[in-house]
């Protein structure tokens, strides 16, 4: 996964279509020579030859020009649907399918995996004081901030309004929390130099688990937001997994009322004596 959003499988068909077609006008302009030389007499076969080959060109370059267009089409049309319009980097929609593919792959592998969700503290301010279009440029500034702190396999998205959410594969919950420290600092730096303005983002960390759902994850991504929010904003929180702590804190309990019956007993020898 990268910050370019690949070429759907319909490219791959507009290929075969594009060579399908030109197949087919090679061999039409064959026949169509092949039978007017049997209706010539020979000393027209070199014009033919030059009619003929002119003919195929001109089809091939219609062919060509006409593929073209239609790849062009397609790129803005994957585009549009794949990206946020106002910062440029992947929707929400993109996001979902890649954490899915993320997720299958964690679990295929056993790889550590962790997602990042973002708020731009108290931005409703900025929109209120600034205007609309100084929003916009934080939010576009906030986006370019995380794309340069992305790996290839990583993905940044808009998750909608001044929320942000980032895909890290191969990254454990402590490597991801301290990316959302590098990004905190620097996001303060960037707004108080670029924009003269005391902006600062909160961040929510969440790794995901066996078993673990695309929903759970990000519901516990969007808890330690919350958390972050709570506490004061301007901080990273990590949002430890709720089944392995249930596990852990069973584990006690079972190791604890295992060594329940040994002090019984203990208690009543002494006792006797």
């Amino acid at each position: 996964m990268n910050q370019h959003i690949a070429r759907s499988g319909k490219v791959s068909r507009l290929n075969c279509y594009a060579w399908v077609l030109l197949a087919m006008w090679t061999t039409i302009v064959a026949l169509f020579f092949w039978w007017n030389l049997a209706q010539q007499q020979s000393e027209t076969a070199g014009a033919l030859w030059w009619g003929h080959g002119l003919l195929w060109l001109l089809g091939l370059a219609g062919i060509i020009w006409g593929y073209k267009c239609l790849q062009v089409a397609h790129d803005r049309i994957i585009t549009s649907m794949c990206t946020d319009p106002l910062t440029g980097i992947a929707n929400r929609r993109i996001f979902l399918e890649s954490l899915g593919l993320a997720i299958s792959f964690a679990q295929r592998h056993q790889t550590p995996l962790s997602i990042i969700m973002a708020d731009l503290d108290d931005f409703k301010s900025i929109n209120d004081t600034f205007g609309h279009n100084a929003g916009d440029k934080v939010l576009q500034a906030f986006a370019a901030l995380l794309m340069e702190n992305s790996r290839q396999e990583d993905l940044a998205a808009r998750f909608g309004g001044e929320e942000f959410i980032m895909i890290l594969p191969g990254t454990d919950p402590k490597e991801a929390a301290v990316l959302g420290e590098r990004l905190r600092h620097q996001w303060q730096e960037t707004a108080s130099q670029g924009f003269g303005i005391r902006e600062t983002a909160s961040f929510g960390v969440a790794a995901y688990q066996p078993e673990d759902t695309m929903d759970g994850l990000i519901e516990r991504a969007d808890k330690a937001l919350y958390d972050a929010k709570r506490m004061g904003k301007n901080q990273v929180i990590v949002r430890e997994d709720t089944l392995h702590q249930l596990e852990e804190e069973k584990r006690k309990l079972c190791h604890f009322l295992s060594l329940l019956p040994r002090d019984s007993q203990a208690k009543k020898l002494s006792v006797k004596r």
